[in-house]
């Protein structure tokens, strides 16, 4: 981790084997993440309705580039990382926060846990200071290896550009940008990310695990054994170097597939603001006049698969495995 001032707006600035991360404490953005945090359940459900716009006829194609730029340069644009590089970023935040995945909470298509959205660094001290549940590293460190071990993405996510906020475990039934991705044609710009994988074919046995493991079905065999990856579907998470049972694969680093951020200037700063507080938020609050709020979605209950409970401290159900050994429960 390394601290670095470039200009008003920066707090920090975090590398973490080739990914760059950004937090600030500015204005426009702590104001911002206060309103995501009272209108999150809405904001995702407002979301998915326009990613359903976007694939209409006539009006589709101005939907698909309001969402576009949206996710460019202002909300969520969200970084897949392998389950390594997002240990070090938990081992490298100051605060977090856990809450319930808001995508798995409003589709609810699977039996995932839920308990695996972390607030990090400035956007988990907010997070904390609105009632949610503080965690220390150890805790979401255990949250991370069972998602991975569940088969779950582990995502960066920002909800203001280009500042890091989340760390995520999502999956390909519920997550929100990759819905809107792969289901609805948006340009997630940055989803896929900048790894990926590599093995030692030679040792290669062909047991179909890492094509198994796969979440978008990025990978596959030929009828001659050669292994193939669609570049474009990869996400780059890892679970098929981790499925393979003769740990012959890498996650490789890949400069071509990462995209460069950059701390924004006054002028986007300005244009942010006003597309923000004129176009989107006036969006949601429309949205939730005929559709309603289901902000109570935010109180659900643990699942049967959750270690982690938001409401209380230690672990619950099958959590006791992942327990530190001064944890009290």
């Amino acid at each position: 981790m390394s601290n670095e001032t470039n200009n008003r707006y920066t707090s920090r600035k975090v590398e973490v084997d080739g990914v760059t991360l950004y937090d600030s404490d500015a204005k426009f953005r702590s104001n911002f993440l206060k309103k995501h945090l009272k209108n999150t359940v809405d904001v995702v459900r407002f979301s998915y309705m326009m990613g359903q716009l976007a694939v209409k006829p006539v009006i589709g194609p101005l939907i698909r580039k309001a969402l576009e730029w949206h996710y460019r340069y202002i909300h969520t644009n969200s970084v897949v990382v392998p389950i390594e590089v997002a240990r070090d970023i938990i081992r490298n935040t100051t605060d977090i926060a856990v809450s319930p995945c808001v995508c798995r909470t409003v589709r609810g298509n699977c039996d995932n846990p839920i308990n695996t959205c972390f607030g990090l660094n400035f956007y988990g001290q907010l997070k904390k200071k609105a009632g949610e549940r503080a965690v220390s590293q150890e805790e979401c460190l255990a949250v991370a290896d069972m998602a991975h071990e569940r088969g779950l993405i582990a995502v960066i996510e920002s909800c203001v550009q280009p500042y890091q906020d989340n760390l995520c475990f999502c999956c390909p039934c519920c997550c929100m940008p990759l819905t809107l991705k792969t289901q609805y044609h948006v340009p997630f710009v940055n989803y896929n990310g900048p790894y990926l994988p590599k093995f030692e074919e030679e040792k290669c046995t062909h047991c179909q695990k890492c094509v198994k493991a796969c979440p978008v079905g990025a990978m596959s065999f030929d009828k001659d054994g050669k292994r193939h990856i669609d570049l474009d579907k990869c996400l780059g998470c890892g679970l098929c170097e981790s499925a393979c049972p003769d740990k012959i694969g890498h996650m490789e680093y890949t400069e071509s597939r990462a995209m460069p951020v950059s701390e924004p200037g006054r002028l986007r700063v300005f244009f942010s603001c006003l597309w923000v507080y004129l176009v989107f938020m006036p969006g949601v609050w429309f949205y939730k006049l005929f559709a309603g709020s289901k902000m109570e979605l935010m109180q659900s209950d643990a699942r049967d698969t959750d270690i982690l409970s938001c409401k209380k401290e230690g672990y619950i159900n099958g959590g006791e495995k992942f327990a530190p050994e001064n944890s009290k429960d």
